[in-house]
């Protein structure tokens, strides 16, 4: 995030300072977009990475009911 901030703060200083150096306020301004491109991917990687582990957590869950329903019902058969 800081990474960003400067890459903004540098291309408004270019703007501010007039200078007319337009490739260097377009790499500014791209190495900015890319930055944040790159954070966005880092977060939805995270939370990915959550979801699969809920997901793993609820499939486990799912199975420990089943086997639990499944002994359930041969009690209740054995003691009909």
């Amino acid at each position: 995030m800081d990474d960003l901030k400067e890459v903004e703060e540098r291309a408004w200083l270019a703007v501010l300072q007039g200078d007319e150096d337009t490739s260097k306020m377009v790499a500014y301004l791209v190495k900015g977009i890319w930055l944040s491109i790159e954070e966005e991917e880092s977060e939805l990687k995270k939370g990915n990475v959550k979801l699969e582990k809920e997901l793993a957590q609820s499939r486990i869950d799912a199975l420990k009911d089943v086997k639990q329903l499944k002994a359930s019902n041969t009690v209740a058969i054995g003691q009909m």
